[in-house]
């Protein structure tokens, strides 16, 4: 009988199992690779009963050999330091710079004598032999006299050369082409003054605060008088291109705003939809006055009208107006007596609906008093519960941040950074869209102009901000799995894997290589992997999943998405700033059947299938906004405070575009 060759192997008197470990064990250093190590075969067979996720032990090796495991895995520590890790950044804001400008080169126009044109000998009549004029050579040959309006052109052509003007790059290659090519002034007449055209428009230049630019930008002075011939040309010439230059910058302002929001930071995502110079100038030659075609630059919606009429109202107030102004840190409990309780029962009763005045009507008509009476809590409460407060009765930070008036100037500046964030958008928003306001912690869905869903929402921390940019919602995944992103697992999870390799399997997680093989996550060998984790990693769906039950996709770069969340008590904050990003919603069910166009039992249904998903229909555009005055669906305008302090970066572009212009005004 021939020897079983496995019984003169030492291994063979010992377990399938223990094999494994003194080969394991045996094996030289270095071997334990991510994702290919004895220890991911010996996980391969699992105990009875325990899943990946359960605790230790996970298998039959594990069991058996926890020091082996233990041992083998310092060793590999000590023998391999562990890479380096280089945490994964947020995006950065920038310095804003502005585009320069550029002196609007036009000497090439310059006839070589740049004197006025003068009558051409021929013009006083040919002489016939004896000395005297022949009518007949007369009348054929001369010289016609110039059209007036070419001869003004050519009188202001001429004294180009003695002019500067500056202007973007775009726009001054456009002033340099009309010029070249059309032989014909826009805003002179025949006497080089100001014509019906220039007329027309210089008012809505002049008026341009109106809309939230800054006037100074289009100033252009009106040609100055003077008995001189030469100078009164230079100035028509200075008048009728600068006009043109700051015209065409009035144009593609309104259009698209002053500062460009993709050079603020890498937060800011638009597309690329400010109007060519040549486009303006265009539009502005098709015929008629200029004045209506250049105010239809301006977007037209209705959050845009709205903000332009509170701009207007803002305006008409007098500076003296009677704010009401209560310390910050004032802390006022029921049945204490504190000097700002009168305050505070005036600023309800300036700040609180019809209905809560007229509950109240004899407490807001009587002197207030200074102690905070049972009267003065329930209005107090009323007030917070009409504010989506919390409904205490306590007066503290969060109420009287609605409470006091924010200072006119303030406002004004806040509605006139909505207006330049609402040029960088589409013109028309849709009738049916949804807008995510950060700084109100809001979202809206509206079809059809009627409001179907407005919630709550957690955006992301100062640390994670959520971007700003808008797209189209393409579907709604029910029972999601949560992918996470690199960024979190390099930032926050990989340093807990160093310390605990087991630390995904223990929490339920699904961990994939690139050939989507799923692999224990103790298998890996963490300390060597650094900045780029070359795994997939995904939470199963459940009640514990970062996402809840649904998310609403609108794929864009910055993986953000709209979804659900366990962390419910959250919404109950004023400042609603946790997530890592995306936006979480405190009725999402609501929000899906309002973009599905279908009911909450729809969603639930849904729900109850597992994991699937469903296609949005129609066109539904998302905007993912930052807007620190914005109205409501009654055109109401709300102010909110500059959670990311974008709104002083966008001031100070501003203020450095000025800067550039200003030298030109």
């Amino acid at each position: 009988m021939r020897a079983n060759p496995i019984s003169r192997n030492p291994l063979a008197k010992t377990s399938g199992a223990l094999a494994l470990a003194l080969a394991f064990a045996a094996m030289p250093a270095g071997n334990w690779i991510v994702g290919t190590s004895p220890l991911a075969l010996a996980q391969q067979t699992t105990l009875p009963g325990v899943e990946i996720g359960a605790a230790k032990p996970r298998n039959l090796f594990e069991a058996l050999f926890p020091d082996l495991i233990r041992q083998r895995m310092e060793r590999e520590r000590d023998l391999n330091p562990p890479v380096e890790v280089v945490k994964i950044s947020a995006p950065k804001y920038y310095t804003y710079k502005p585009v320069a400008l550029v002196k609007i080169d036009l000497s090439r126009l310059v006839p070589e004598t740049a004197e006025a044109p003068s009558v051409s000998p021929a013009a006083a009549g040919p002489q016939d032999i004896n000395g005297g004029e022949s009518d007949e050579e007369s009348a054929r040959l001369m010289i016609a006299p110039a059209e007036p309006a070419r001869e003004a052109f050519d009188r202001v052509v001429a004294r180009f050369g003695a002019i500067s003007v500056m202007a973007e790059p775009d726009i001054a290659k456009a002033v340099v082409s009309y010029y070249e090519n059309k032989g014909e002034l826009l805003w002179l007449d025949e006497e080089l003054q100001p014509n019906a055209r220039a007329r027309s428009v210089m008012p809505v230049l002049a008026n341009a605060g109106e809309w939230g630019l800054d006037a100074r930008d289009y100033k252009v002075a009106s040609p100055a008088p003077s008995a001189d011939e030469q100078l009164a040309e230079e100035e028509a010439a200075r008048f009728e291109v600068e006009m043109t230059a700051r015209i065409l910058r009035y144009g593609m302002d309104a259009s698209a705003g002053r500062v460009d929001p993709n050079k603020l930071s890498g937060y800011h995502d638009f597309p690329e939809n400010r109007i060519a110079a040549k486009a303006v100038l265009d539009k502005l030659q098709a015929g008629g006055l200029p004045a209506p075609v250049l105010l239809s630059f301006h977007p037209g919606n209705e959050p845009f009208m709205a903000l332009k009429a509170e701009l207007a109202a803002l305006r008409q107030q007098e500076a003296s107006q009677d704010l009401i102004s209560i310390p910050e840190d004032t802390l006022i409990k029921p049945g204490e007596t504190n000097a700002e309780v009168p305050n505070v029962v005036k600023a309800i009763g300036r700040k609180g609906s019809d209905e809560l005045r007229a509950q109240f009507a004899g407490l807001l008509a009587a002197p207030a008093p200074d102690s905070f009476t049972p009267e003065v809590v329930d209005l107090v409460k009323a007030f917070q519960k009409e504010q989506g407060l919390g409904v205490d009765g306590v007066v503290g930070r969060n109420t009287i941040s609605r409470l006091v008036d924010i200072s006119l100037a303030d406002k004004r500046e806040r509605v006139e950074l909505a207006m330049e964030r609402l040029r960088w958008h589409p013109h028309t928003l849709g009738e049916t869209r949804v807008v995510i306001n950060q700084p109100a912690f809001r979202a809206t869905f509206q079809r059809n102009g009627i409001v179907k869903a407005d919630m709550r929402v957690i955006i992301g921390k100062p640390s994670n901000q959520t971007s700003f940019f808008y797209d189209t919602i393409e579907t709604v995944e029910y029972n999601p799995y949560w992918g996470i992103p690199q960024s979190i697992l390099v930032n926050e999870y990989l340093p807990k894997l160093r310390q605990n390799p087991a630390y995904l399997d223990e929490r339920g997680y699904i961990v994939t290589d690139a050939k989507g093989r799923r692999v224990p996550s103790s298998a890996i060998n963490w300390n060597q992997v650094g900045s780029k984790v070359p795994f997939d990693v995904r939470q199963l769906p459940g009640e514990a999943n970062a996402l809840g039950e649904l998310k609403i996709l609108f794929p864009n770069k910055h993986a953000i998405y709209m979804h659900d969340t366990p962390t419910k008590p959250l919404f109950k904050r004023e400042v609603r700033a946790f997530s890592h990003g995306c936006v979480r919603l405190a009725e999402p069910r609501e929000m899906a059947a309002a973009v599905l166009g279908s009911s909450v039992a729809h969603v639930k249904d849904r729900l109850g299938q597992g994991h699937n998903s469903e296609d949005v229909p129609g066109n539904i555009p998302v905007y993912v906004g930052y807007f620190t005055a914005w109205p409501d669906a009654k055109g109401k305008v709300g102010y909110h405070s500059d959670i990311y302090g974008r709104d002083d970066r966008l001031v100070k572009a501003l203020e450095s575009t000025e800067g550039v212009r200003s030298p030109t005004s």
